[in-house]
């Protein structure tokens, strides 16, 4: 743990160093702003993991105490059911055991041991705990004699198993903490790289400050490949922008300040022609040219060759090694031949022949073993050629990445630049104009000198009219105070209205309620006339029908009665026959007064008659006549009560039709009058409105004068008060 404490602290450390380092590279430079930003954002991201990785570690090291706490002090201890006591452990910790009354015998550790040997590594620690669990044991022996050995061995192999589990689960945390750290280590790393390369570019872009004094530097540059021609056929002007671009960036000069360029092919042979400040050495320049890796070029030829050839530096390096090869070979073949001159001129005595082949084994063995050695560096030589190529390949790439991304960051500053130089042309138009309209403004304000005169005295002038309108202005602020007044009672009445219209709305409720009643019933009463008009019609075609009956019987009787009549007529005439038969001698005064007898006196002479002879015929004669007399009584009274009981039916229909006429008049008449109150509380309703809208603008209107009222009292205030102060003056 303090070994991890140690590398987190250390850790840190490092970690606020980059992230100093990187705040002020980011303050140094300007074009690769958004790369910072982005190596920023890499270092919140890691100070995040750094604080999830301090929590874990925390945890694991709380998890590293508990453990090593249950190993360095873990004495089992068993006491008898509700005995307390304290005990001393080996390692000098104070261990208190409470047993309840009703668990038995339970092992309780309440205390753990603080010390070195606690804050050390509990993985130690259990490495010597068979000797703890020894001096434990006798503590144990020495404490509780009544104890259980095998309850105490199982208690103490659950206890060893846990521990053994949890300490399986810190190893792992532990190890889980190691890589992410060495993760992070890495990464930072990685960080710090980008930071350090970044740094080149901290320099800023002022060595063409405009203003100051310019001259002109050509540069040369050359770059090794063959493969150039093929670039420049591809794509001569993209090849040319982006020379202008690397040796814009690499003199810290805008990219309009590369005037020039030509290049000769074969390897690449690029001239610029640079313009740039006076106090800037042209020797600097090229020092900075020729530092500068031209990463926009080679990203092209990149580009365009890529997979064609081998990497330049391999190239450069290749050729290197087979030199030293081709030299090495004619340093042996040199050998050689000095060799075998020396043979030639020994050849004669067998004693330099002895000697030469002492001399050529040993020059064998020699050269063998520089070309051994030779063919081992070169195989050597070759493999870490090969890794550094590979690395030398990434490390390109990554830069290449980082390149473009500066390079897409100095074309938007230059664009930036660009739409600054243009508000900034705009802004200097903008000023002469403004101070050609300052020029006629102050020839306007000479102008108006004259008039500014003038207006002084027109300003007296208005002050002794302020001066009467501050008088009217009290009277009008008099008239505001009684329009206030005015208003407050108004606002009541708006009230008291507000409540005659909320009782109106319930009138107006309860008489659609009404309404709603009246038609329904309405409804009802249409329903039953009707059903009235209905009856009345049939009873109007049952009178009819009797009325027919009647008549008919009417002409029957009438038509009896003509027939009576004309018997009667008969009889009459035949009458006065009979009684000239009856009585021969007749009377005097009998034949005056013959036309004036009555039917009674007719029928006693009619009698006296027949007291004769034609008694019989006058009998027989009588009863018809007294029978017709009844038939002609029947059908009178017939017709009479015929006439009785029309004229009932017909005063009846009358009195129905009347009733119905009177209801159906009344059913109107109330209609018409609850529509002309419905109507009257609608007209009320509106006009109670129209009294409530017209009362609302005339408060807006009392408040906008209000308003205006004071404004203008806040106006004159001030004018009345130097107006009066003025004449003091």
């Amino acid at each position: 743990m303090a070994e991890q404490e140690a590398e987190m602290v250390a850790l840190r450390q490092l970690l606020a160093e980059a992230q100093r380092e990187a705040q002020a590279a980011g303050a140094r430079q300007r074009d690769s702003g958004a790369v910072v930003q982005a190596l920023r954002d890499q270092m919140a991201e890691q100070e995040a993991e750094m604080v999830a990785l301090r929590q874990l570690l925390a945890e694991a090291q709380r998890e590293a105490q508990t453990a090593g706490a249950r190993q360095r002090g873990g004495v089992i201890v068993k006491v008898p059911v509700g005995q307390e006591e304290g005990v001393r452990l080996a390692g000098g910790s104070a261990v208190v055991v409470q047993v309840d009354g009703g668990a038995g015998r339970r092992v309780v550790i309440d205390t753990l041991r603080e010390g070195p040997e606690g804050k050390g590594d509990p993985l130690r620690w259990y490495r010597d705990r068979e000797s703890v669990e020894g001096a434990a044991a006798d503590d144990e022996r020495g404490v509780s004699s009544t104890g259980d050995d095998e309850d105490r061995k199982l208690a103490g192999a659950v206890d060893r198993g846990r521990i053994l589990s949890e300490t399986e689960e810190l190893r792992s945390a532990l190890a889980e903490c190691r890589e992410k750290l060495t993760l992070l280590e890495a990464e930072l790393m990685a960080a710090k790289e980008a930071v350090e390369e970044l740094r080149w570019y901290d320099e800023r872009r002022d060595n063409c400050v405009e203003g100051k004094p310019l001259r002109q530097t050509y540069v040369r540059r050359s770059m090794e490949g063959e493969e150039w021609a093929l670039v420049a056929n591809a794509c001569e002007e993209e090849l040319i922008w982006r020379l202008r671009v690397d040796c814009s960036r690499a003199c810290h000069v805008n990219v309009d300040c590369v005037r020039r360029v030509e290049y000769v092919l074969g390897s690449l042979h690029a001239e610029f022609c640079v313009e740039h400040n006076a106090d800037v050495e042209g020797s600097e320049l090229k020092d900075r040219v020729a530092e500068y890796p031209f990463p926009a070029t080679w990203a092209l030829f990149r580009r365009i060759v890529e997979g064609h050839t081998v990497p330049g530096p391999m190239q450069w390096a290749v050729p290197s090694r087979a030199e030293e090869k081709l030299l090495a070979e004619e340093a042996l073949a040199r050998i050689l031949a000095q060799l075998e001159e020396a043979c030639a001129r020994q050849a004669f005595t067998s004693d330099w022949s002895e000697q030469r082949t002492e001399l050529l084994r040993a020059a064998k063995l020699a050269l063998a073993e520089v070309v051994a050695a030779s063919r081992r560096e070169c195989t050597d030589s070759l493999e870490r050629l090969e890794e550094l190529a590979a690395l030398l390949l990434e490390a390109r790439e990554s830069e290449r990445e980082l390149r473009d991304r500066l390079f897409a960051a100095e074309e938007d500053m230059y664009e930036l630049r660009r739409q600054h130089d243009d508000d900034r042309d705009g802004l200097v138009s903008a000023e002469a104009e403004a101070r050609r309209s300052l020029d006629l403004y102050a020839a306007r304000v000479a102008a108006q000198d004259e008039a500014m005169r003038v207006q002084v005295e027109q300003i007296v002038d208005l002050q002794e009219e302020v001066q009467a309108l501050t008088s009217v202005l009290s009277d009008r602020n008099a008239d505001l105070a009684n329009a206030h007044a005015q208003a407050a009672a108004l606002s009541r009445q708006v009230d008291e209205t507000a409540a005659a219209y909320a009782d109106t709305l319930e009138k107006l409720e309860k008489s659609v309620e009404m309404l709603d009643a009246s038609r329904t019933n309405e409804l009802v009463l249409s329903q039953t006339l009707y059903e009235a008009e209905y009856r009345c019609t049939q009873l109007h075609k049952a009178i009819e029908m009797d009325a027919a009956a009647h008549r008919f019987e009417l002409v029957s009787a009438t038509a009896e009665r003509d027939r009576f009549k004309e018997g009667m007529e008969v009889f009459r005439e035949l009458l006065p026959s009979l009684l000239a038969a009856a009585q021969p001698q007749p009377r005097k005064d009998s034949g005056d007064a013959g036309e004036g007898v009555d039917e009674r006196s007719s029928t006693s002479a009619l009698d006296a008659a027949f007291s004769g002879e034609g008694y019989a015929v006058a009998q027989g004669l009588r009863e018809v006549l007294l029978h017709h007399l009844g038939c002609v009584e029947q059908l009178r009274r017939d017709k009479e009560g015929l006439a009785d009981e029309l004229d009932e039916a017909e005063k009846a229909r009358g009195g129905y039709m009347a009733a119905l006429e009177d209801a159906l008049r009344s059913l109107v008449e109330e209609r018409e009058l609850r529509m002309r109150a419905h109507e009257s509380q609608l007209q009320y309703s509106e006009q109670m409105m129209r009294e409530l809208t017209m009362m609302r603008n005339a408060e807006e209107d009392e408040m906008v004068d209000d308003k205006a009222d004071m404004e203008v009292n806040s106006n004159y205030g001030l004018p009345s008060t130097c107006s009066s102060s003025s004449p003091a003056v």
